[in-house]
């Protein structure tokens, strides 16, 4: 959320340099400087796997001043992550599909955050989280609505812990 602090223009010339993509899935671009800059996914391969990755961040309407947030709508993260999840899943196909979250660990029932992005989900295999610099030590795992595993990791804040997560496909 601090990205926008300096408004939408600023952080579009700054992503304009980078060598990474940016993924946000549940914000809405159009007719802003981030329109060419960000996407809400990307698919990369490694080690012969197919990896989707898409993005999620909180709501900034109370977090980061109006004129700094020009153009930018917000769109419901859950509907964001069903419909990105799916696509990646089962229409492009890949074997793992990793949610990179900006909303927070844990909060109330209906609040979006990675413990409840994991339980309503269906095809999230990983969230790796930010926003509420939780340090989480090991990894935690929550059923999705299909009672499949959801890995949750989350590595504190500005640097202090460098998280490391090992996957392994069978």
């Amino acid at each position: 959320n601090h990205e926008y602090d300096n408004g939408v223009d600023e952080l579009a010339r700054r992503l304009s340099k980078a060598e990474f993509q940016t993924v946000c899935a549940n914000y809405d671009f159009s007719g802003t400087a981030l329109e060419d800059l960000v996407v809400p996914y990307v698919i990369v391969e490694k080690a012969g796997r197919k990896i989707g990755i898409f993005g999620l961040t909180t709501s900034l309407r109370t977090l980061v001043a109006r004129q700094n947030l020009k153009g930018v709508v917000y769109m419901d993260a859950f509907a964001a992550a069903d419909k990105w999840a799916d696509y990646l899943k089962n229409t492009e196909k890949c074997d793992l599909v990793i949610a990179l979250t900006h909303v927070g660990y844990s909060g109330y029932p209906d609040q979006v955050c990675d413990i409840n992005l994991a339980k309503e989900s269906e095809n999230i295999d990983i969230i790796i989280g930010g926003h509420s610099h939780t340090f989480l030590k090991s990894a935690r795992v929550w059923p999705n609505r299909n009672g499949k595993d959801v890995v949750v990791v989350q590595a504190g804040a500005q640097g202090e812990w460098v998280g490391r997560l090992d996957i392994t496909f069978n």
